[in-house]
């Protein structure tokens, strides 16, 4: 083995070596003797040529046949991929604040901070001088005192008049209430009185009524008296006809009676209800012999027969009998009258008609004495309707008087509300002015003690004690509790880049410890450089993971995964291979083994003689099949593969695609190693 020129070369490449350089040396002595030797040097080139490219480039092809099989190897794993973009950038405070204050015109009393001094939120940092501020806020004070005093009074005056139209609306409505009563007493009062006179009129009006009745019987009977035929008192066919026809009137009175008790609810008629008479009407003699059944009916009443709840069917019974009792009396006055007639052989016509005359008379004067009473208890009635009519006006009067007052006392506490009210909203405006102004003084007092606003590193000073602060950045600080990272993604990476994308994190400061982050923000605009052509834009990354070593605006390597699959089947990216027809394949090992002949150049320096020589003779040739495979996630080293068939461990060709090159690489360096 020779190494020249830092190339190691076996005794093959050797012998090709000294080969050039004896073709060197023959075409300098040609050149010298050129004319003289040129027939015999071409003769002896052909020959030497010929026996030393047969013995030197027999090996060398049995190389160059080995490096065309050239491959290598792989199995397919399982691994996690993921695709990145890749940029730098740097450390920054999550958060940073320039701390001022409103006051301006004050001087700077006393600072109490340095740069670099560690500061909690609400820490004081500054303080400016306050006293002219407090000065004023005392004079304020006593201001808003008075106008609060004066506003208190009207309040209080406001509420006390409210006070008193309350309890006088109390006060009205008891009495109001007091007042109803009466009348509505006074109402049921007349009602009473209205009602006994309505009954006694009734009765009156009654008993007048029967006082009539008589006067008609009495008036019948003297007709009947006249209307005798002769002195032996037979009677007329007129006084029969009256007796046959009042008993026909009877009967059918109890027959429409029966006739509706036959039509009440079965279950209100008494189950012993009595039992109705009737006359016998087929002649005067039979009905005179029937007059005992007046008697028998006589005291029947409506609640002998319905037992139920209803009055309507009581009344209508009660007044049914009624008409049964009326046309009893005219059977019993037209049966007097036939009896009178029969017993009046003992009388002359004269006697009856004078007797009838006088009982006429009687009953006349007995009707006018009961009109005369029916008229004066109607006029008494009368005066009693008009009575309870003059007490329900009455109290129609006291209601709509009680409604008049309670709507004025209404008004009055509205009124007296609304005054209240006036005063409260009176009372608050009262001090607003006065308020505001202490408002405003007490901030600019708050502002001339100076805090932090948020914890951190104070970073920058920009006033000194004894200035008068005109307004600005008083100090800054920066929020070191949390870090961020500050990177510029080039415009053809920033189309993957979204908010919440994992980040990892290295920095110079850190080492080879990788930290955690998170994309937080992107940046609307890009930010463009003046002079140059190109364009990034600001992403923002949240450090999740803690580190007391980190330091602003330290440089950070971050790689952003774009995309990541764990456990994913994948080779090398190499391994994947494109056919004629385009579709991409894997090459699975069946049998056989590849071997890479071109170590043989590249790590010959590593080998023994032997290695290099097991190496060169030996069998390269392999059996392998085919797989269409389709990708899915692409990394920067390995892709994912999707095929039928494919598992975990199987073996993959990879052509070794650089293996004329290793051979041009070998030509070119013997040749420039010529001269040596």
């Amino acid at each position: 083995m020779i190494k020249c020129a830092g190339i190691v070369l076996t005794d093959s490449y050797v012998e090709g070596r000294d080969y050039v350089q004896a073709m060197k040396k023959v075409l300098g002595f040609l050149k010298k003797y050129k004319k003289l030797v040129i027939l015999f040097a071409v003769i002896a080139l052909i020959v030497v040529l010929g026996i030393y490219i047969k013995n030197a480039l027999s090996k060398s092809q049995q190389l160059l046949e080995g490096m065309q099989n050239a491959a290598t190897t792989e199995e397919i794993e399982a691994r996690d991929i993921s695709k990145t973009i890749t940029a730098t950038g740097k450390i920054v405070a999550v958060e940073q604040r320039n701390v001022s204050t409103k006051v301006t015109g004050v001087d700077v009393k006393e600072i109490k901070v340095s740069v670099g001094d560690t500061v909690a939120a609400g820490d004081v940092i500054c303080v400016l001088d306050s006293e002219e501020y407090e000065q004023q806020l005392a004079e304020a004070q006593v201001g808003l005192n008075a106008d609060a005093g004066r506003a208190g009074i009207d309040v209080q005056a406001s509420n006390r008049n409210l006070n008193d139209a309350l309890t006088s609306r109390d006060i009205d409505a008891k009495r109001a209430e007091e007042d109803k009563k009466t009348a509505y007493n006074h109402i049921n009062q007349a009602a009473e009185e209205c009602e006994e006179a309505e009954d006694d009129y009734e009765t009156a009006k009654n008993a007048a009524q029967s006082a009539k009745d008589a006067v008609d019987n009495a008036q019948a009977e003297l007709d009947r008296a006249n209307s005798m035929s002769g002195a032996n008192g037979t009677p007329s066919d007129d006084v029969k006809k009256a007796v046959i026809d009042s008993a026909k009137s009877y009967n059918s009175t109890v027959d429409s009676i029966d006739s509706y008790i036959s039509s009440l609810p079965a279950a209100d008629v008494s189950a012993t209800k009595p039992t109705f008479e009737k006359f016998n009407d087929e002649d005067e003699e039979k009905a005179l012999g029937s007059a005992n059944c007046i008697s028998a009916n006589a005291g029947i009443v409506a609640t002998d027969i319905y037992t139920g709840t209803d009055g309507t069917y009581r009344e209508e019974l009660t007044a049914r009998l009624g008409d049964l009792t009326v046309k009893a009396q005219g059977f019993e006055q037209a049966s007097s009258a036939y009896s009178a007639a029969l017993t009046a052989n003992a009388q002359n016509k004269e006697q009856y008609v004078a007797a009838a005359q006088a009982k006429l008379a009687q009953a006349k004067a007995n009707y006018e004495s009961a009109k005369a009473k029916e008229d004066s208890l109607e006029s008494i009635y009368d005066s009693k309707i008009s009575a309870v009519e003059s007490q329900i006006e009455a109290y129609d009067r006291t209601i709509r008087s009680i409604e008049d007052l309670k709507r004025s006392d209404d008004m009055a506490v509205a009124s007296r509300s609304d005054a209240v009210k006036n005063s409260n909203l009176s009372a608050s405006t009262a001090t607003i002015g006065d308020k505001r102004t202490i408002r405003q003084i007490e901030d600019q007092l708050d502002g001339c003690t100076v805090t932090a606003t948020i914890g951190g590193i104070v970073t920058a000073i920009n006033v000194l004690e004894g200035d008068v602060y005109a307004g600005g950045t008083i100090v800054t600080i920066e929020d070191t509790s949390k870090y961020e990272i500050e990177a510029e993604i080039d415009e053809y990476d920033i189309a993957g880049v979204r908010v919440g994308q994992e980040v990892k994190v290295k920095t110079n400061g850190t080492g080879t410890l990788e930290m955690q982050g998170e994309v937080k923000e992107i940046a609307p605009h890009a930010t463009i450089v003046t002079g140059s052509n190109s364009v990034t834009y600001k992403v923002t990354i949240s450090l999740l993971t803690p580190n007391e070593d980190l330091k602003l605006d330290m440089t950070a390597k971050v790689e952003i995964i774009k995309d990541k699959k764990d456990g994913a089947l994948s080779v090398s990216n190499e391994a994947i291979q494109t056919g004629e027809d385009g579709k991409l394949f894997v090459e699975i090992l069946d049998s056989g083994k590849p071997v890479d002949k071109s170590k043989l150049i590249t790590e010959a320096q590593n080998m023994s003689k032997e290695e290099q020589e097991e190496l060169l003779n030996a069998d390269t040739s392999y059996e392998s099949h085919n797989v269409f495979i389709t990708k899915g996630i692409e990394g920067d080293y390995y892709t994912e593969i999707i095929g039928e068939g494919l598992e975990a461990g199987m073996e993959i060709v990879i052509p070794k695609a650089d293996a004329f090159s290793d051979i041009e690489l070998y030509i070119e360096q013997s040749g420039a190693a010529g001269g040596m």
